[in-house]
């Protein structure tokens, strides 16, 4: 078999990662702001419930720091929108309260922090003049990662700030219309039949599917035994027909390295709770999104909080958002 060719230089996986972001946050941005009902940190999950017309709107994202459960509520902005910034911190170059020489935007005063406590208000600090939305990012401009400024940055001593941010646009986001329940692995089982799989991440899964693959190289950085180091990436993924990674990439600022290395004609699915189920990402390098619904805002974050792994949370539906119709698969 040929060997793959080189991969691009890190500087393309630092625009995609940049346009990845971009494009969450101007989704997110997009719809109206709402105010921060309750945020929550578990041992493996951040989780944001908003407040506003209709039901409770929630969202989950998967940890990448690594570190406890927070006793009582996270401090956190007000505001969906400010909150959400915090994801900036997944960009490459790019830190809330600094936008490459631009002065950045002050924080919004209905958005500061609220008090400590599981049932701590968030009330927002009346203003003369309401501030402006920010422009949503452009997430075809990856010559400026910094654009458009942002909030502050979160305080130094937040844990998975990040995780937090995300989780709060995932709330925001709506449910596109062509979504369809669907898990993940079901998706990649389809996607990858007797074809040369790579998975990102080492989800409960892959060793019941791996038989259906011609091959399986799963990713990992704590490998399991017949799992590789992430650090082999380069080595995998150029040669995978079918690529998985878990949507945990996207906000440990990975996910553009990694798409960076699929080899042209590769499919690439994003997989897990962290996925945003954002219609632009389909035009940046991703064939399929497999990410939640959350229908039981308070069931969810109440899972979220005691530390139990995405699976086993209440009120939630698996969705999955292809682009256009590939492999025989249609959203």
């Amino acid at each position: 078999m040929d060997q793959p060719a080189p991969g691009p230089g890190p500087q393309a996986g630092a625009a995609i990662q940049a346009a990845l972001i971009r494009a969450v946050l101007g989704a997110a941005w997009a719809e109206a702001d709402r105010p921060v009902g309750r945020a929550v940190l578990g041992t493996i999950l951040a989780g944001v419930a908003l407040d506003g017309p209709g039901a409770p709107r929630a969202g989950v994202a998967s940890r990448t720091d690594g570190g406890p459960a927070a006793p009582g509520a996270p401090r956190v902005p007000a505001s969906a929108h400010a909150l959400a910034a915090w994801l900036a911190g997944a960009a490459p170059g790019e830190t809330t309260g600094n936008s490459h020489g631009r002065s950045a935007a002050p924080m919004p005063r209905s958005a500061s922090c609220s008090a400590s406590g599981p049932t701590a208000p968030h009330v927002p600090i009346p203003m003369e003049t309401p501030p402006a939305p920010p422009d949503p990012p452009d997430p075809t401009d990856t010559a400026h990662p910094g654009h458009p400024p942002l909030p502050p940055a979160p305080p130094a001593d937040m844990p998975a700030a990040v995780a937090l941010g995300l989780a709060a646009a995932l709330a925001l986001l709506p449910v596109p219309a062509d979504a369809r329940p669907a898990k993940g692995q079901e998706l990649l089982l389809a996607l990858g039949r007797g074809r040369r799989v790579a998975v990102v991440g080492h989800f409960p899964f892959v060793e019941r599917l791996g038989g259906a693959f011609a091959a399986l190289s799963v990713l990992e950085l704590r490998p399991r035994p017949g799992d590789l180091p992430a650090a082999r990436a380069a080595d995998v993924l150029p040669a995978a027909d079918v690529v998985a990674i878990t949507g945990t990439a996207l906000h440990n600022g990975t996910l553009g390295g990694l798409l960076a290395l699929r080899r042209p004609g590769a499919r690439v699915v994003l997989l897990g709770p962290s996925v945003p189920l954002v219609p632009a990402l389909l035009d940046l390098g991703i064939d399929a999104l497999a990410g939640a619904v959350i229908h039981d805002a308070a069931a969810a974050l109440d899972g979220a909080a005691r530390g139990l792994p995405f699976r086993r949370l209440g009120g939630v539906e698996s969705v999955v958002l292809t682009r256009g119709n590939f492999f025989g698969l249609s959203s």
